[in-house]
């Protein structure tokens, strides 16, 4: 079924654009640290802006904390958090996330307050002074050195749709083109997204997930996967067709089995919610996702991830860091490369109290 879906789709593919070379199979291309890929990852418009950090040494000083505990990379893996409070009950669920996930998963731990109260992350620092390789930074004050803001390009609120603040349009684009950079510049192999208000209950994790990661050779990994609203993601097919079409770009099979029909035809937006036709907006809750950081940053996955962005599709509407990274995932992941773990946690409707009680 994969293979005549490939094949129904390469033959669309080269019915449209014609002759020009072969299907491009990108999937398993890596670009370490290479010259020409860190001149890139410091000029791309999308990924970084021209203050961005690009050391551990940039780094060091952007980190607010009250002890005065200078910053060092101890770890492969970075936890990074954003929060604009309350900062009392914040402090409670870090503790609760160094307790029960970072004992067993050892990572650097960066929480950026987003509210622009230097006071508050000053006193967030102090609380979560105590704990080891915890990181507190005030987004707002650095926004420059970390990419915070909304792009250039994106700021006549006339091409915004929905009601979403620009807040949370500024989370899903610094999450999608800037925090991947930032940490790979700080020397990290994986990154672990999670929200604020995710709760890791007692007993807490027991497995180190980010070895698990490195030993199955893991792409991507969260903790729950669903379908979103036919609405959040309107474009968005249409755009990973586009780049399909234009790159000559083979995708993983994965992406056809979340389409309906399974090849290039179901790339399309469901417009009616039916599921008659199109993709299906399989994806990660974004408050608990685990990136490779070497894979997100090879060339075609930056291609695409720059092309979202400069279409400003994320910004603009709902498709946010959360839909634009379920086509990433699916477009160059394969299966086997992915992984939904398992163990006790709590967020909005992901409820593993309420997994155990449906067996």
């Amino acid at each position: 079924m994969a293979d005549d879906a490939r094949e129904e789709s390469q033959r669309l593919i080269a019915a449209a654009v014609g002759p020009g070379g072969p299907v491009q199979t990108q999937l398993h291309r890596r670009h370490h640290t290479s010259r020409l890929s860190q001149q890139r990852s410091a000029s791309s418009s999308t990924s970084t802006s021209a203050s961005f950090v690009s050391s551990p040494a940039d780094f060091a000083p952007l980190v607010a904390n009250a002890n005065a505990k200078p910053y060092s990379r101890k770890h492969d893996a970075a936890v990074v958090i954003l929060t604009m409070g309350p900062w009392q009950q914040r402090c409670e669920t870090l503790r609760e996330l160094q307790a029960n996930f970072v004992k067993t998963n050892p990572a650097d731990v960066f929480v950026f307050t987003v509210a622009g109260d230097g006071e508050a992350t000053r006193s967030l620092a102090e609380c979560l002074g105590a704990l080891p390789d915890f990181y507190v930074v005030d987004m707002i004050e650095n926004a420059d050195a970390l990419g915070w803001g909304t792009p250039d390009h994106l700021k006549d609120r006339r091409l915004w749709g929905g009601p979403w603040t620009e807040g949370y349009r500024r989370m899903g684009h610094w999450r999608l083109t800037k925090q991947f950079a930032l940490f790979r510049n700080l020397g990290y192999r994986y990154a672990l997204q999670v929200d604020d208000d995710s709760e890791f209950p007692s007993p807490g994790v027991s497995e180190n997930l980010f070895e698990i990661m490195k030993r199955d050779k893991l792409k991507i990994g969260g903790r729950a996967s669903f379908p979103e609203g036919h609405n959040v993601a309107v474009g968005l097919p249409e755009l990973a067709r586009y780049f399909i079409v234009s790159e000559k770009f083979e995708p993983s099979p994965l992406l056809y089995s979340h389409c309906k029909p399974p090849n290039i035809e179901g790339l399309v937006s469901d417009l009616t919610g039916k599921g008659e036709r199109g993709w299906d907006r399989w994806m990660f809750y974004g408050n608990f996702v685990i990136f490779d950081l070497d894979w997100i940053h090879e060339e075609m996955v930056q291609r695409f991830i720059d092309l979202i962005a400069q279409s400003g599709g994320h910004f603009r509407f709902r498709w946010n860091e959360q839909a634009s990274l379920a086509m990433v995932w699916q477009m160059f992941v394969r299966e086997g490369e992915y992984r939904v773990f398992k163990f006790p946690y709590v967020h909005g409707v992901v409820d593993s109290r309420l997994e155990d009680l449906q067996g």
